[in-house]
């Protein structure tokens, strides 16, 4: 096994963003394979997520298909099992998870992982928010009050992003390859 990073941040710090710049940065990489997830919603213009109902999602759920999962935000999210083989062979494994289901993939991968905190000001997350167009008013401030939510990880890297993606971007990539690098 070689690594699994957790990519892990509040709503509109810049995870999915980042996440679609790696993917075309890191696409001819070999052994870097990035993690789609489940999601009861359909995917947003940066996102790279599996549309299933809410029925879908309770039979794959029952049936063990996911390796975790949670509800956030009235949405439900999961991750397969199924890409959690590659590591087995050497690769490394990248997944957007919620900032509460770190404890959990710790335990799961010991001594494999390494967690990216996105983090942005409030004012630049409250911008993002509302230009997604996703939530209306409401659902916005629900999610601003979730930006104290702690991150508790036994190997944590803060990642700053409250620069454009075409500045965080590439130093994104950077701190990925420095991760690949080490282990």
């Amino acid at each position: 096994m070689k690594n699994l990073i957790l990519i892990v941040g509040a709503s509109g710090a810049g995870k999915d963003s980042l996440l679609k710049e790696a993917r075309v940065h890191f696409k001819d990489r070999p052994k870097v394979d990035f993690v789609r997830r489940y999601i009861t919603r359909m995917p947003g213009v940066s996102e790279d997520n599996f549309y299933v109902d809410d029925l879908a999602f309770e039979l794959l759920k029952d049936h063990g298909f996911f390796i975790s999962y949670w509800y956030a935000h009235h949405l439900k999210y999961g991750i397969p099992k199924s890409e959690f083989e590659s590591l087995r062979n050497g690769e490394t494994v990248i997944v957007s998870i919620s900032r509460t289901k770190i404890g959990e993939f710790e335990q799961k991968f010991r001594g494999k992982v390494t967690t990216i905190n996105v983090t942005a000001e409030r004012s630049v997350i409250e911008k993002r928010l509302e230009k997604r167009k996703r939530e209306n008013l409401g659902q916005i401030e629900s999610r601003l009050q979730r930006l104290t939510i702690p991150v508790n990880a036994k190997n944590l890297i803060n990642f700053d992003n409250n620069q454009e993606i075409e500045v965080s971007s590439p130093s994104f990539n950077a701190l990925l390859e420095e991760i690949f690098t080490q282990r």
